[in-house]
């Protein structure tokens, strides 16, 4: 669409010759009255249209858009099916779905983890909406199953809302852990906050 096509300028006849009559010079039946199966302008048209609905539907989870073409390459963007091996592939619903089905059926500890961190930002293609409940549940099961990331994200949520009472036990995991700077961090943690 970044291009005028042709048929925009000229009329073509049915014998395939251009007839050098502008378009715009020309009445509007003119338009009307074409096939509008082969008209650029109609093709166009019906191409936009199915852009604008799904794009009306903005995810309230990330920053506000500029201007409505803005708003509707992000819709378009969405609704192109991409692959792991792709730069956006974690803005795809695909990607929820694997690390969905990884945490809650295989109970893996990292897809739990990232699937909190699904919860904690929102996603727009999944339909998930922002819930740091949700994301603090994820982050304390994963916690348990011995990840330790798991655990520092779940006490700076808790440290965060001034929790700190919920934040001791995971301060203790990653403090616990020999996890370089991070046991540092937690240690710091708890001796200024009294957790623990």
């Amino acid at each position: 669409l970044t291009e005028v096509p042709m048929d925009w300028e000229w009329e073509s006849s049915r014998s395939g010759s251009a007839v050098e009559a502008s378009l715009l010079d020309r009445a509007p039946e003119v338009l009307l009255g074409r096939d509008t199966q082969r008209s650029a302008p109609e093709r166009a048209c019906r191409a936009m249209g199915t852009l604008i609905g799904p794009a009306t539907e903005a995810s309230q989870n990330e920053e506000p858009l500029l201007d409505k073409a803005a708003l509707t390459w992000k819709a378009w963007r969405h609704r192109q099916r991409r692959l792991p091996q792709d730069d956006d592939w974690q803005l795809s619903k695909e990607y929820v779905d694997v690390v969905k089905h990884a945490a809650e059926v295989i109970q893996e500890p990292t897809s739990i983890r990232e699937l909190a961190a699904v919860h904690f930002q929102g996603h727009t293609e999944a339909k998930v909406e922002q819930s740091k409940e949700k994301a603090q549940s994820y982050w304390s099961q994963a916690a348990n199953k011995g990840d330790v990331w798991s655990a520092w994200h779940a006490a700076l949520s808790y440290v965060s809302t001034g929790s700190v009472d919920e934040a001791a036990p995971f301060l203790d995991i990653v403090a616990n852990a020999s996890a370089g700077p991070l046991t540092f961090m937690a240690i710091h943690f708890k001796y200024r906050f009294g957790a623990g």
